[in-house]
């Protein structure tokens, strides 16, 4: 019965490391992915989209605001009122 526990365990022990190459190359790999996206110039793009958005919501918080309080409304209300 000992001798099938340790078979057991050694399998157990190769399963385990099968396993953890697996998601170390799928690790590696997102993280490549995601270098070469800033490489391509994927981060400049979103930061400048980011700023430009924050421009925007500054300019004309008060109407989103307005805007999202009369989407509130319309929705307790039960009815599409905009």
């Amino acid at each position: 019965m000992r001798q099938y526990q340790k078979a057991d365990d050694i399998c157990r022990i190769k399963k385990r490391r099968e396993y953890s190459k697996g998601t170390l190359h799928k690790k590696m790999a997102s993280i490549m992915h995601y270098m070469q996206r800033i490489k391509e110039g994927r981060l400049k793009q979103l930061i400048s989209e980011l700023l430009w958005m924050y421009g925007y919501v500054r300019r004309y918080w008060l109407l989103i605001g307005f805007y999202v309080e009369g989407v509130k409304f319309s929705v307790s209300m039960g009815k599409n009122l905009l």
